[in-house]
Protein backbone atom coordinates (compact mmCIF):
# COMPACT_ATOMS: atom_id res chain seq x y z
CA UNK A 1 0.00 0.00 0.00
CA UNK A 2 1.13 3.35 -1.00
CA UNK A 3 1.92 6.24 1.27
CA UNK A 4 -1.15 8.06 0.10
CA UNK A 5 -3.24 4.80 0.66
CA UNK A 6 -1.85 4.65 4.08
CA UNK A 7 -3.50 8.23 4.84
CA UNK A 8 -6.53 8.41 2.90
CA UNK A 9 -7.35 5.09 5.35
CA UNK A 10 -6.70 6.80 9.03
CA UNK A 11 -6.52 10.67 8.03
CA UNK A 12 -9.74 12.66 7.71
CA UNK A 13 -10.53 14.26 4.42
CA UNK A 14 -9.87 18.00 6.04
CA UNK A 15 -6.40 16.68 7.74
CA UNK A 16 -5.67 15.33 4.33
CA UNK A 17 -5.94 18.69 2.78
CA UNK A 18 -3.44 19.99 5.59
CA UNK A 19 -0.81 17.96 4.88
CA UNK A 20 -1.05 17.73 1.16
CA UNK A 21 -0.69 21.70 1.64
CA UNK A 22 2.93 21.23 3.65
CA UNK A 23 6.52 20.93 1.15
CA UNK A 24 7.09 17.76 -0.71
CA UNK A 25 9.65 16.88 1.39
CA UNK A 26 7.69 16.51 4.84
CA UNK A 27 5.51 13.48 3.09
CA UNK A 28 8.84 11.89 1.73
CA UNK A 29 9.30 8.40 2.77
CA UNK A 30 6.37 8.72 5.14
CA UNK A 31 7.63 4.81 6.67
CA UNK A 32 10.83 6.56 8.40
CA UNK A 33 9.99 7.72 11.85
CA UNK A 34 12.34 10.68 12.83
CA UNK A 35 13.59 11.32 16.57
CA UNK A 36 11.59 13.36 18.80
CA UNK A 37 13.64 16.71 19.80
CA UNK A 38 14.14 16.67 23.60
CA UNK A 39 13.62 19.65 25.10
CA UNK A 40 15.66 21.25 27.90
CA UNK A 41 14.30 22.46 30.66
CA UNK A 42 15.06 26.07 29.34
CA UNK A 43 12.46 25.88 26.26
CA UNK A 44 8.82 27.31 26.58
CA UNK A 45 5.89 25.11 26.94
CA UNK A 46 4.77 24.86 22.78
CA UNK A 47 1.19 26.16 22.38
CA UNK A 48 -1.71 24.06 22.49
CA UNK A 49 -2.59 22.47 19.09
CA UNK A 50 -5.32 24.41 16.99
CA UNK A 51 -8.61 22.72 17.62
CA UNK A 52 -9.61 21.32 14.24
CA UNK A 53 -13.30 21.22 14.77
CA UNK A 54 -12.77 25.39 13.97
CA UNK A 55 -12.84 26.21 10.66
CA UNK A 56 -11.85 29.99 9.49
CA UNK A 57 -13.34 30.37 6.54
CA UNK A 58 -10.06 33.02 5.65
CA UNK A 59 -8.06 29.43 5.80
CA UNK A 60 -10.21 28.50 2.33
CA UNK A 61 -9.27 31.86 0.87
CA UNK A 62 -11.92 34.31 2.13
CA UNK A 63 -10.59 37.98 1.35
CA UNK A 64 -13.38 39.53 3.37
CA UNK A 65 -13.00 43.23 1.69
CA UNK A 66 -16.68 43.66 0.56
CA UNK A 67 -15.33 43.58 -3.32
CA UNK A 68 -14.03 40.16 -3.89
CA UNK A 69 -16.38 36.94 -3.86
CA UNK A 70 -15.73 35.04 -1.45
CA UNK A 71 -18.72 32.92 -2.38
CA UNK A 72 -16.20 29.50 -3.23
CA UNK A 73 -14.53 30.09 0.23
CA UNK A 74 -17.50 30.63 2.55
CA UNK A 75 -19.06 26.91 0.55
CA UNK A 76 -15.33 25.45 0.90
CA UNK A 77 -15.39 25.45 4.61
CA UNK A 78 -18.74 24.64 5.06
CA UNK A 79 -18.23 21.45 2.32
CA UNK A 80 -15.03 20.46 4.39
CA UNK A 81 -16.74 20.26 7.86
CA UNK A 82 -17.69 17.02 9.71
CA UNK A 83 -20.53 16.79 12.78
CA UNK A 84 -19.99 19.17 15.16
CA UNK A 85 -18.05 21.69 13.67
CA UNK A 86 -18.09 25.25 13.24
CA UNK A 87 -17.44 27.41 10.58
CA UNK A 88 -16.50 30.86 11.42
CA UNK A 89 -17.29 34.54 9.65
CA UNK A 90 -14.71 36.56 10.94
CA UNK A 91 -15.28 39.91 11.17
CA UNK A 92 -15.99 42.02 7.52
CA UNK A 93 -17.78 42.17 4.75
CA UNK A 94 -17.70 38.44 2.62
CA UNK A 95 -19.47 39.23 -0.63
CA UNK A 96 -21.52 36.74 -1.92
CA UNK A 97 -23.63 35.67 -4.89
CA UNK A 98 -25.40 32.41 -6.84
CA UNK A 99 -23.33 30.74 -9.53
CA UNK A 100 -25.90 31.77 -11.96
CA UNK A 101 -26.81 35.37 -12.00
CA UNK A 102 -30.00 34.74 -14.21
CA UNK A 103 -30.79 31.18 -13.12
CA UNK A 104 -34.38 31.00 -11.16
CA UNK A 105 -33.72 29.82 -7.73
CA UNK A 106 -29.82 30.43 -7.44
CA UNK A 107 -27.95 30.18 -4.15
CA UNK A 108 -25.15 31.82 -2.91
CA UNK A 109 -23.97 29.58 0.44
CA UNK A 110 -26.31 26.21 -0.03
CA UNK A 111 -26.51 24.11 3.38
CA UNK A 112 -27.95 20.51 1.99
CA UNK A 113 -29.04 17.82 4.80
CA UNK A 114 -27.47 15.19 2.42
CA UNK A 115 -24.38 16.15 2.38
CA UNK A 116 -23.67 18.53 5.07
CA UNK A 117 -22.86 16.85 9.04
CA UNK A 118 -25.31 17.46 11.30
CA UNK A 119 -23.93 19.39 14.40
CA UNK A 120 -22.84 21.60 12.32
CA UNK A 121 -22.68 25.48 13.62
CA UNK A 122 -21.68 28.47 11.20
CA UNK A 123 -20.91 31.54 13.78
CA UNK A 124 -20.00 35.25 13.52
CA UNK A 125 -18.44 37.58 15.49
CA UNK A 126 -21.59 40.02 15.40
CA UNK A 127 -23.16 42.38 13.16
CA UNK A 128 -19.87 43.22 11.78
CA UNK A 129 -19.91 39.68 10.14
CA UNK A 130 -21.23 40.72 7.04
CA UNK A 131 -22.76 38.00 3.95
CA UNK A 132 -23.34 40.60 1.28
CA UNK A 133 -25.29 39.41 -1.78
CA UNK A 134 -23.69 40.97 -4.89
CA UNK A 135 -25.68 42.64 -7.43
CA UNK A 136 -26.79 42.12 -10.69
CA UNK A 137 -29.28 39.23 -10.04
CA UNK A 138 -32.27 38.66 -12.53
CA UNK A 139 -34.06 36.20 -11.11
CA UNK A 140 -35.17 34.77 -7.56
CA UNK A 141 -31.79 34.48 -5.96
CA UNK A 142 -31.14 33.56 -1.92
CA UNK A 143 -28.30 34.53 0.08
CA UNK A 144 -28.84 31.45 2.55
CA UNK A 145 -30.43 28.61 1.05
CA UNK A 146 -30.85 25.59 4.01
CA UNK A 147 -32.27 22.18 1.78
CA UNK A 148 -33.41 20.40 4.56
CA UNK A 149 -33.51 16.99 2.31
CA UNK A 150 -33.56 13.81 3.89
CA UNK A 151 -33.37 15.81 7.30
CA UNK A 152 -31.10 18.40 9.20
CA UNK A 153 -29.84 17.66 13.02
CA UNK A 154 -28.46 20.45 15.33
CA UNK A 155 -27.72 23.17 12.64
CA UNK A 156 -27.02 26.70 13.89
CA UNK A 157 -26.42 29.67 12.02
CA UNK A 158 -25.74 32.49 14.86
CA UNK A 159 -24.10 36.12 15.10
CA UNK A 160 -23.43 37.46 11.77
CA UNK A 161 -25.58 39.98 9.56
CA UNK A 162 -27.15 39.43 5.88
CA UNK A 163 -27.41 41.64 3.13
CA UNK A 164 -29.51 41.45 0.44
CA UNK A 165 -28.40 44.57 -1.45
CA UNK A 166 -32.24 44.51 -3.02
CA UNK A 167 -31.43 48.06 -4.34
CA UNK A 168 -28.61 46.51 -6.17
CA UNK A 169 -30.17 43.30 -8.09
CA UNK A 170 -31.57 43.49 -11.51
CA UNK A 171 -34.48 42.20 -10.91
CA UNK A 172 -37.17 44.22 -9.48
CA UNK A 173 -37.77 44.33 -5.47
CA UNK A 174 -40.15 42.09 -4.05
CA UNK A 175 -40.13 39.34 -7.25
CA UNK A 176 -38.31 37.18 -5.81
CA UNK A 177 -34.88 36.87 -3.32
CA UNK A 178 -34.92 35.59 0.42
CA UNK A 179 -32.06 36.20 2.87
CA UNK A 180 -32.35 33.07 4.30
CA UNK A 181 -34.61 30.58 2.72
CA UNK A 182 -35.07 26.92 4.74
CA UNK A 183 -37.43 24.05 3.30
CA UNK A 184 -36.64 21.38 0.58
CA UNK A 185 -37.55 18.40 2.77
CA UNK A 186 -37.71 14.81 1.05
CA UNK A 187 -40.84 14.19 2.51
CA UNK A 188 -43.65 15.74 5.03
CA UNK A 189 -42.25 13.40 7.95
CA UNK A 190 -38.78 14.51 7.18
CA UNK A 191 -37.51 15.97 10.96
CA UNK A 192 -35.17 19.25 11.58
CA UNK A 193 -33.58 20.92 14.11
CA UNK A 194 -32.25 24.45 12.74
CA UNK A 195 -31.42 27.39 15.24
CA UNK A 196 -31.28 30.83 13.90
CA UNK A 197 -29.96 33.04 16.49
CA UNK A 198 -28.91 36.89 16.60
CA UNK A 199 -29.11 36.87 13.00
CA UNK A 200 -29.20 40.49 11.05
CA UNK A 201 -31.48 40.51 8.07
CA UNK A 202 -31.52 43.87 6.12
CA UNK A 203 -32.53 44.87 2.70
CA UNK A 204 -33.89 41.39 1.51
CA UNK A 205 -35.25 41.50 -2.27
CA UNK A 206 -38.43 39.78 -0.81
CA UNK A 207 -38.41 38.33 2.36
CA UNK A 208 -35.71 38.07 5.36
CA UNK A 209 -36.29 34.92 6.40
CA UNK A 210 -38.30 32.31 4.62
CA UNK A 211 -39.08 28.95 6.66
CA UNK A 212 -40.89 26.30 5.31
CA UNK A 213 -40.41 23.24 7.88
CA UNK A 214 -41.32 22.64 11.35
CA UNK A 215 -38.36 22.40 14.13
CA UNK A 216 -37.18 25.50 13.12
CA UNK A 217 -36.31 28.35 15.80
CA UNK A 218 -35.84 31.63 15.13
CA UNK A 219 -34.02 33.25 18.43
CA UNK A 220 -33.42 37.25 18.78
CA UNK A 221 -33.38 37.60 14.96
CA UNK A 222 -33.94 40.92 13.52
CA UNK A 223 -35.48 41.72 9.98
CA UNK A 224 -35.13 45.60 8.55
CA UNK A 225 -36.43 46.46 5.46
CA UNK A 226 -37.14 43.60 3.33
CA UNK A 227 -39.09 44.43 0.10
CA UNK A 228 -41.78 42.38 1.72
CA UNK A 229 -42.31 40.39 4.91
CA UNK A 230 -39.00 40.88 7.64
CA UNK A 231 -40.50 36.84 8.67
CA UNK A 232 -42.36 34.46 6.36
CA UNK A 233 -42.98 31.58 8.32
CA UNK A 234 -45.14 28.55 6.29
CA UNK A 235 -45.38 24.87 7.01
CA UNK A 236 -48.02 23.56 5.33
CA UNK A 237 -48.76 22.37 2.03
CA UNK A 238 -46.73 21.25 -0.88
CA UNK A 239 -46.05 17.61 -0.18
CA UNK A 240 -42.75 18.25 1.53
CA UNK A 241 -43.42 20.07 4.68
CA UNK A 242 -43.77 19.06 8.58
CA UNK A 243 -45.88 21.28 10.87
CA UNK A 244 -44.73 19.38 13.96
CA UNK A 245 -42.89 20.73 15.65
CA UNK A 246 -44.17 23.98 15.34
CA UNK A 247 -42.14 26.97 13.81
CA UNK A 248 -41.13 29.30 16.49
CA UNK A 249 -40.19 33.21 16.28
CA UNK A 250 -38.89 33.98 19.89
CA UNK A 251 -37.30 37.67 20.72
CA UNK A 252 -37.19 38.79 17.37
CA UNK A 253 -37.55 42.39 15.77
CA UNK A 254 -39.31 43.38 12.35
CA UNK A 255 -39.13 47.05 11.57
CA UNK A 256 -39.17 48.83 7.89
CA UNK A 257 -40.33 45.41 5.90
CA UNK A 258 -42.90 46.70 2.99
CA UNK A 259 -45.56 44.40 4.21
CA UNK A 260 -45.67 41.90 7.62
CA UNK A 261 -42.78 42.19 9.81
CA UNK A 262 -44.55 38.86 10.80
CA UNK A 263 -46.63 36.71 8.13
CA UNK A 264 -47.81 33.83 9.97
CA UNK A 265 -48.95 32.36 6.64
CA UNK A 266 -49.29 28.52 7.36
CA UNK A 267 -49.49 25.31 9.37
CA UNK A 268 -48.07 25.45 13.17
CA UNK A 269 -46.52 28.52 14.88
CA UNK A 270 -45.51 30.11 18.01
CA UNK A 271 -44.76 33.74 18.16
CA UNK A 272 -43.29 35.22 21.68
CA UNK A 273 -41.95 38.30 22.89
CA UNK A 274 -42.22 39.69 19.36
CA UNK A 275 -41.79 43.49 18.45
CA UNK A 276 -43.20 44.54 14.54
CA UNK A 277 -43.19 48.29 14.39
CA UNK A 278 -43.42 50.46 11.52
CA UNK A 279 -44.02 47.90 8.80
CA UNK A 280 -46.86 48.32 6.19
CA UNK A 281 -48.52 45.71 8.56
CA UNK A 282 -47.94 44.42 12.00
CA UNK A 283 -48.83 40.67 11.37
CA UNK A 284 -51.65 38.00 9.99
CA UNK A 285 -52.69 34.61 9.71
CA UNK A 286 -54.01 33.34 6.59
CA UNK A 287 -56.09 30.58 5.01
CA UNK A 288 -53.07 28.07 5.59
CA UNK A 289 -53.04 28.46 9.25
CA UNK A 290 -53.58 25.20 11.41
CA UNK A 291 -52.49 26.58 14.65
CA UNK A 292 -50.91 29.83 15.67
CA UNK A 293 -50.01 31.31 19.33
CA UNK A 294 -49.15 34.85 20.29
CA UNK A 295 -47.47 35.72 23.25
CA UNK A 296 -45.80 38.94 24.97
CA UNK A 297 -46.33 40.49 21.75
CA UNK A 298 -46.40 44.10 20.52
CA UNK A 299 -47.59 45.06 17.14
CA UNK A 300 -46.95 49.08 16.73
CA UNK A 301 -46.82 52.16 14.44
CA UNK A 302 -47.59 50.17 11.44
CA UNK A 303 -48.61 51.49 8.43
CA UNK A 304 -52.33 49.73 8.50
CA UNK A 305 -53.21 46.83 10.78
CA UNK A 306 -51.37 45.76 13.46
CA UNK A 307 -53.07 41.92 13.32
CA UNK A 308 -55.10 40.65 10.38
CA UNK A 309 -57.12 37.80 9.32
CA UNK A 310 -58.26 38.25 5.83
CA UNK A 311 -62.00 37.21 4.42
CA UNK A 312 -59.68 33.79 2.42
CA UNK A 313 -61.69 30.75 2.99
CA UNK A 314 -59.15 28.00 4.70
CA UNK A 315 -57.50 25.30 2.87
CA UNK A 316 -56.38 22.87 5.73
CA UNK A 317 -59.81 21.26 5.91
CA UNK A 318 -60.27 22.76 9.64
CA UNK A 319 -61.41 26.12 11.15
CA UNK A 320 -57.60 27.77 12.47
CA UNK A 321 -57.00 28.37 16.19
CA UNK A 322 -55.32 31.41 17.00
CA UNK A 323 -54.09 32.50 20.67
CA UNK A 324 -53.23 35.77 22.04
CA UNK A 325 -51.70 35.75 25.19
CA UNK A 326 -50.75 39.80 26.47
CA UNK A 327 -50.61 41.12 23.13
CA UNK A 328 -50.69 44.60 22.55
CA UNK A 329 -51.49 46.44 19.44
CA UNK A 330 -51.36 50.49 19.51
CA UNK A 331 -50.63 53.30 17.31
CA UNK A 332 -51.72 51.45 13.95
CA UNK A 333 -53.22 53.01 10.98
CA UNK A 334 -55.59 50.84 10.94
CA UNK A 335 -57.55 48.61 13.77
CA UNK A 336 -55.40 47.03 16.01
CA UNK A 337 -57.19 43.29 15.53
CA UNK A 338 -59.02 42.21 12.59
CA UNK A 339 -60.07 38.83 13.67
CA UNK A 340 -61.27 37.46 10.53
CA UNK A 341 -62.49 33.80 8.37
CA UNK A 342 -62.67 30.48 9.53
CA UNK A 343 -60.76 30.96 12.80
CA UNK A 344 -61.38 30.49 15.94
CA UNK A 345 -59.79 32.79 18.61
CA UNK A 346 -58.73 32.08 22.33
CA UNK A 347 -58.01 35.23 24.11
CA UNK A 348 -56.48 35.89 27.41
CA UNK A 349 -55.51 39.24 27.39
CA UNK A 350 -55.58 42.03 24.80
CA UNK A 351 -54.97 45.84 24.56
CA UNK A 352 -55.50 47.92 21.58
CA UNK A 353 -55.01 51.85 22.08
CA UNK A 354 -54.96 54.38 19.40
CA UNK A 355 -55.10 52.56 16.49
CA UNK A 356 -57.07 54.02 12.88
CA UNK A 357 -55.37 57.18 12.50
CA UNK A 358 -56.39 56.63 8.80
CA UNK A 359 -59.78 56.08 9.69
CA UNK A 360 -60.23 53.94 6.83
CA UNK A 361 -61.39 50.62 9.55
CA UNK A 362 -64.48 51.50 11.73
CA UNK A 363 -63.30 49.95 14.84
CA UNK A 364 -59.91 49.79 17.18
CA UNK A 365 -61.00 46.02 17.42
CA UNK A 366 -62.87 44.12 14.95
CA UNK A 367 -64.64 41.25 14.86
CA UNK A 368 -65.72 39.70 11.62
CA UNK A 369 -66.51 37.62 8.84
CA UNK A 370 -67.36 34.00 10.79
CA UNK A 371 -64.55 34.38 13.60
CA UNK A 372 -65.28 33.11 16.73
CA UNK A 373 -63.41 34.64 19.73
CA UNK A 374 -63.65 33.32 23.64
CA UNK A 375 -62.20 36.48 25.47
CA UNK A 376 -60.67 36.91 28.83
CA UNK A 377 -59.61 40.87 28.74
CA UNK A 378 -60.06 42.64 26.09
CA UNK A 379 -58.93 46.66 26.46
CA UNK A 380 -60.08 48.95 24.05
CA UNK A 381 -58.94 52.24 24.47
CA UNK A 382 -58.30 55.86 23.17
CA UNK A 383 -59.20 55.01 18.92
CA UNK A 384 -57.98 57.82 16.84
CA UNK A 385 -61.53 57.37 14.73
CA UNK A 386 -64.05 54.86 15.08
CA UNK A 387 -65.18 52.40 17.72
CA UNK A 388 -63.68 50.65 20.79
CA UNK A 389 -65.23 47.66 19.32
CA UNK A 390 -67.21 46.32 16.36
CA UNK A 391 -68.84 43.15 16.38
CA UNK A 392 -70.27 41.44 12.77
CA UNK A 393 -69.52 37.87 12.81
CA UNK A 394 -71.82 35.23 12.20
CA UNK A 395 -70.87 33.41 14.83
CA UNK A 396 -70.99 33.90 18.15
CA UNK A 397 -68.42 35.07 20.58
CA UNK A 398 -68.29 35.86 24.20
CA UNK A 399 -66.03 38.33 26.26
CA UNK A 400 -65.77 38.08 29.93
CA UNK A 401 -64.65 41.63 30.67
CA UNK A 402 -64.29 44.50 28.22
CA UNK A 403 -62.29 47.68 29.56
CA UNK A 404 -63.49 50.86 27.19
CA UNK A 405 -62.55 54.98 27.31
CA UNK A 406 -61.99 57.44 24.59
CA UNK A 407 -63.31 55.94 21.58
CA UNK A 408 -64.76 58.58 19.58
CA UNK A 409 -66.81 56.60 17.14
CA UNK A 410 -68.96 54.97 20.05
CA UNK A 411 -67.13 52.24 22.68
CA UNK A 412 -69.13 49.08 21.70
CA UNK A 413 -71.07 48.41 17.93
CA UNK A 414 -72.52 45.16 17.35
CA UNK A 415 -74.42 44.92 13.76
CA UNK A 416 -75.08 41.07 14.36
CA UNK A 417 -76.70 39.60 17.54
CA UNK A 418 -74.49 37.15 19.17
CA UNK A 419 -71.75 38.79 21.25
CA UNK A 420 -72.11 37.86 24.93
CA UNK A 421 -69.87 40.42 27.17
CA UNK A 422 -70.24 39.54 31.04
CA UNK A 423 -68.53 41.86 32.39
CA UNK A 424 -68.25 45.97 30.80
CA UNK A 425 -66.22 48.80 32.65
CA UNK A 426 -65.05 51.99 31.30
CA UNK A 427 -61.31 52.71 32.21
CA UNK A 428 -62.66 54.68 35.31
CA UNK A 429 -64.60 52.24 36.87
CA UNK A 430 -62.27 49.12 36.05
CA UNK A 431 -59.68 51.64 37.85
CA UNK A 432 -62.03 52.02 40.93
CA UNK A 433 -62.50 48.36 40.88
CA UNK A 434 -59.09 47.56 41.37
CA UNK A 435 -58.42 50.15 43.72
CA UNK A 436 -59.92 48.38 46.64
CA UNK A 437 -61.12 50.60 49.23
CA UNK A 438 -58.45 53.50 48.59
CA UNK A 439 -60.68 56.79 49.28
CA UNK A 440 -57.64 59.02 47.41
CA UNK A 441 -58.28 59.57 43.86
CA UNK A 442 -55.30 60.04 42.92
CA UNK A 443 -54.05 56.85 44.23
CA UNK A 444 -56.94 55.01 42.49
CA UNK A 445 -55.60 56.38 39.20
CA UNK A 446 -52.07 55.15 39.96
CA UNK A 447 -53.92 51.91 40.85
CA UNK A 448 -55.36 51.70 37.71
CA UNK A 449 -52.26 52.60 35.89
CA UNK A 450 -50.56 50.15 37.33
CA UNK A 451 -53.20 47.26 36.17
CA UNK A 452 -52.65 48.57 32.93
CA UNK A 453 -48.70 48.67 32.94
CA UNK A 454 -48.86 45.29 34.40
CA UNK A 455 -49.33 44.02 30.74
CA UNK A 456 -47.37 46.34 29.67
CA UNK A 457 -44.56 45.47 32.01
CA UNK A 458 -44.48 41.94 30.14
CA UNK A 459 -44.68 42.96 26.89
CA UNK A 460 -41.44 43.75 25.19
CA UNK A 461 -40.19 46.97 23.44
CA UNK A 462 -37.89 47.27 20.40
CA UNK A 463 -34.98 48.05 22.62
CA UNK A 464 -35.23 44.26 24.74
CA UNK A 465 -35.41 42.17 21.27
CA UNK A 466 -34.15 41.55 18.35
CA UNK A 467 -30.01 40.46 17.77
CA UNK A 468 -28.05 41.33 19.80
CA UNK A 469 -30.59 42.23 23.21
CA UNK A 470 -29.28 38.38 25.17
CA UNK A 471 -27.02 40.69 27.40
CA UNK A 472 -29.89 43.21 28.10
CA UNK A 473 -32.29 43.68 30.84
CA UNK A 474 -35.41 40.93 30.43
CA UNK A 475 -38.49 42.75 29.75
CA UNK A 476 -40.34 40.06 32.35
Amino acid sequence: MGCRQKLDTVISRRKLLGLCSLPFVALAGCNRLEPEPTATPDEETPEPPEDDSVLDIRDFGAALDGQTDDTAAIQDAIDAAEPGDTVVLPSGTALVSGANKEQAGTAAIVINGNNHPDGLTIRGKGEESVLKMDGGHVSNHTVIEVAIGPGIDGLVLENFKIDGSKYDQTQAAGLGGWNVDIGKADTSTTTADITLRDIWSINANQNGFHTAHGGCSHIRCTALDAELHGFAIDSWGDGDRNMDPPIEVRQCYASGNGLYGIDCSGGKIVVEGFVSENNQQGTKTTEEVVETTYRRCRFKDNKTLGYNRPTTETVVGQRARVTFVDVIAEGNGRAGFRFGSDTDYEIDRIVARRNNSSNENPANIMIRDDSSVDGGLVISNDAVYGEGLRFDSSRTSTIDTYVYSGNPGGDLVADRTGLEILNRYTREEYYQLHSRNTLDLRQEHKLLREQFDSIDRGIPTADDVGAGSGDRTPYS
